[in-house]
């Protein structure tokens, strides 16, 4: 079993670095980004500054490579059937990993998002550690491969997976299942490939990395509730508003009032009254236009979303999510409109 120096760090209390936004140079692939239907999103990404919440912690336990991983199914028979089962296994676990994001479960642990922290203590007992970490307080629970990021309620708004199962998985299993991510952030010891998980969460799946070089495993999954870090009590702006300016020809132009400062807009999503929600990151929305889907207008200031025939006469609001470097997030709402 290798320890990982980096969850000792969390234990600790040693605060990480801030994470830096990369630019991903991804083409488009033919499939989504987002989880298992439940959103519609266009796997481009393109260059954005932004951070993902700090508080990374990695897993005490952290399995090695090798015959040692879980996901690896030995044979005796030759190499390439050994590879063949093994990344079939992995990806198998992608999409275990995907559908349980999109209910705000991160794989294998057992409290949901929007949880307090009490039913989790009920069960497992007090945390090994609770540090101020990015936009809240982090306990972890080593011993459970686990650690969950609380708000002012004692809610979890983001749960953190180091199971052996997860940290069996690469980077070409998860783009073999979801195509490119939809953002790509990287820090000085980690990066992170983040994919919205339906309207109201995301998945980031989190590669170590040390000495510039990094893992070829995931270090851990983070499950991410954007709304449960919004704090409105504490706000010293205005939360941004989404003003519709036209409707016309299956498109809605719409421009964002009050954009806050210091934060910065990560995803775009159209949540209709029934059916899926259409989903794009922001660097998604800049690579171009897609129906259904959202591009940047030449003015640098409007907003177009695109939309099929079979969303004609739905009805819904278009919402906006800004986030600044902690994951502390800003969320604005357009008034219910109806798609003509």
């Amino acid at each position: 079993m290798r320890k990982s120096p980096h969850w000792m760090a969390f234990v600790l209390g040693i605060a990480l670095v801030s994470e830096v936004l990369v630019t991903g140079c991804a083409s488009k692939t033919s499939q989504s980004n987002t989880i298992s239907g439940q959103s519609t999103a266009v796997n481009h990404t393109s260059n954005q500054t932004s951070n993902e919440p700090s508080g990374q912690t990695s897993n005490p336990t952290s399995s090695g490579t090798g015959s040692s991983n879980p996901n690896t199914t030995s044979t005796v028979d030759s190499s390439s059937n050994t590879q063949a089962t093994s990344t079939d296994t992995a990806q198998e676990t992608v999409r275990n990993i995907v559908n349980s994001a999109v209910s705000g479960i991160a794989y294998g642990i057992p409290y949901k998002l929007q949880t307090n922290l009490d039913d989790v203590v009920k069960a497992w007992g007090q945390p090994t550690q609770q540090n101020a970490a990015g936009a809240g307080i982090y306990a972890s629970y080593p011993a459970h491969d686990a650690a969950f990021g609380l708000n002012k309620g004692d809610q979890l708004f983001d749960v953190r997976s180091f199971s052996p199962t997860v940290q069996a998985v690469t980077l070409s299993d998860i783009e073999d299942v979801l195509g490119k991510p939809g953002v790509i952030r990287e820090t000085s010891d980690s990066q992170i490939y983040l994919y919205p998980a339906g309207p109201d969460y995301q998945l980031l799946w989190v590669f170590s990395k040390t000495n510039g070089q990094i893992s070829d495993h995931v270090d851990h999954i983070s499950v991410f509730w954007p709304q449960g870090t919004v704090n409105s009590m504490a706000a010293t702006q205005p939360a941004p508003g989404v003003v519709i300016d036209s409707k016309a020809g299956q498109h809605v132009t719409f421009s964002i009032a009050n954009p806050p400062k210091n934060y910065r807009l990560v995803e775009l999503e159209f949540i209709p009254n029934k059916g899926s929600s259409v989903v794009n990151t922001l660097s998604q929305a800049t690579s171009g236009s897609q129906s259904p889907g959202f591009s940047l207008n030449s003015d640098g200031t409007t907003i177009d979303f695109h939309y099929n025939s079979n969303l004609v006469g739905e009805s819904g609001v278009i919402r906006v999510i800004y986030q600044n470097d902690d994951g502390t997030a800003m969320i604005g709402n357009s008034a219910t409109l109806t798609l003509k």
